[in-house]
């Protein structure tokens, strides 16, 4: 366990639980994290776990809160948070905006309009993430607005940053709704690490 001058802790856990996922299940919800950081796969011994690769994608499926799913990641990026005009993302905006802060990460505001009908509604989710953000104190880096499919528009982007930060639409126990949302497609198609903010 980690502890800053200002309080804030990093507290690095091992568990002993017959399944890993159930045993992060279970201390998240004892201890309720801010952010969870979860390696993309882990690897253990067949005989002594029952674990398979998607132990970091079942955890953020299933964890209400901020899972962060870390694969070879690049310090000095930054975050490339992607928003749409919604209130889930405005909140993720937020969340990103407080942890970005934190550890003095640049925030670059990213949307994805399906069609040029769509342009003007995404350039007002970078608008209004952009003022969620600077109340926080946080100031953004860059903004853009593409046009096509959003998860291979923000994956091919996404190379460019440290984080892919995400919201979900989606609750606890809601799973059919976040695996079948852009934010888990995001997570399982991304080569680099995927946050969804929650």
């Amino acid at each position: 366990e980690f502890v800053s001058p200002n309080g804030r802790c990093v507290r690095f856990v091992l568990l002993v639980s017959p399944s890993v996922v159930r045993g992060v299940l279970d201390k998240c919800e004892t201890e309720v994290p801010d952010l969870v950081i979860l390696p993309e796969s882990l690897r253990f011994d067949p005989k002594h776990a029952q674990i398979d690769s998607s132990v970091a994608e079942t955890v953020a499926t299933e964890y209400h809160g901020s899972v962060l799913v870390a694969r070879d990641l690049e310090e000095s990026h930054g975050h490339l948070l992607c928003v749409w005009n919604n209130p889930q993302s405005l909140h993720a905006a937020r969340r990103d905006a407080e942890i970005a802060g934190l550890c003095g990460c640049t925030v670059h505001l990213f949307s994805v309009a399906r069609d040029e009908s769509e342009r003007a509604e995404a350039q007002t989710a970078i608008e209004n993430a952009e003022q969620t953000i600077e109340t926080v104190g946080v100031r953004v880096s860059s903004k853009a607005v593409d046009i096509g499919d959003p998860v291979e528009k923000i994956v091919q982007e996404g190379l460019r940053y440290s984080v892919i930060v995400m919201s979900s639409r989606s609750t606890a126990g809601l799973r059919r709704f976040f695996t079948s949302g852009v934010s888990f497609q995001v997570l399982r198609a991304a080569k680099n690490s995927v946050m969804i903010a929650r």
